[in-house]
């Protein structure tokens, strides 16, 4: 019995993990079974995953279902728009969807306009990559006649 008290203190004060448990998550990349393996992972932890296997198809399917929480998107990718390009266009249309790019090419413009993870990433860096920018985007805008707290 006192172990399961203590068991119990221990999950209250552990940090919250990461989570995108119920999130809707656009995956674009041309590579079928990268994609199928990063699907089922990011279905395993709780996320509904659709598809996009390049810029332009990612696109139509946010315009006509504009309903995501968050974009993975790979940065190489074959079409006239990469992923870096494809990210821009988002973030003129659709400037509180977050996208987080991943690619094993980094350039330093996707690095630092966006969450950037590197190919192979670790499963929980990438969960954490995107529950911390979905979350980034679902908080209120700090108001410039906020004052500040001392």
């Amino acid at each position: 019995m006192a172990e399961a008290a203590a068991d119990n203190r221990a999950a209250v004060q552990a940090p919250a993990a990461a989570s995108i448990i119920n999130t809707r998550v656009l995956l674009v990349d041309d590579n079928d079974a990268l994609g199928d393996v990063t699907a089922a992972l990011l279905t395993t932890h709780g996320a509904h995953v659709s598809r996009a296997g390049n810029a332009a198809e990612a696109l139509r399917q946010i315009a006509t279902q504009p309903l995501f929480d968050a974009v993975l998107s790979d940065v190489v990718m074959p079409g006239s728009m990469d992923g870096l390009a494809m990210a821009r266009a988002l973030r003129r249309a659709h400037p509180t969807l977050p996208v987080v790019l991943i690619s094993g090419y980094g350039t330093a413009a996707s690095m630092s306009e966006f969450p950037f993870l590197r190919k192979p990433c670790p499963p929980h860096a990438l969960v954490e990559a995107l529950a911390t920018a979905i979350a980034w985007a679902a908080a209120p805008p700090m108001s410039a006649t906020t004052p500040a707290t001392t």
